[in-house]
Parts: C-alpha cells; sequence; structure tokens
C-alpha cells in the first residue's frame, strides 16, 4: 500500500476506533479484575492501542501491544 494511502487509512481508523472508548475502558476494567498483581499483558493486533493504553493505566502490570503497522 502507498505510503500515503496508509496514513489516511490509519487516521480514518483511529478516528472512528475512538467512538468506542467507552468499550475500550469497559473491557480494560474486566480485563484488569482477571489479572494477576505482577502480570505481563500481550495485546496482538491492538490497531491504535486504546485498549493497551486503558489497562495500562489502571494497575503495575507490564502492557504491551503488536502491530504489523
Amino acid at each position: 500500500m502507498e505510503d500515503g494511502r496508509q496514513v489516511f487509512v490509519a487516521k480514518w481508523y483511529a478516528q472512528n476506533a475512538a467512538r468506542s472508548m467507552e468499550g475500550y475502558v469497559a473491557d480494560a476494567r474486566r480485563a484488569a479484575a482477571l489479572l494477576a498483581a505482577e502480570a505481563s499483558v500481550l495485546e496482538v493486533a491492538p490497531g491504535p492501542g486504546y485498549f493497551a493504553i486503558e489497562l495500562a493505566k489502571l494497575g503495575g502490570w507490564r502492557t504491551v501491544g503488536l502491530d504489523i503497522s
């Protein structure tokens, strides 16, 4: 994919995914309740990383997002 098109698609995706922030926050809270205090979390294909970011805000565990883009 052409670089300019990749940037356009990434920006479009981030804007549209941001509309679901309350869902990411709720999912992060549910996941946090299941994690041990020193857990490590890997989110595969996180896109803009909203879930991983929200999860990282909630605890002392290591949170990593891995995406091809």
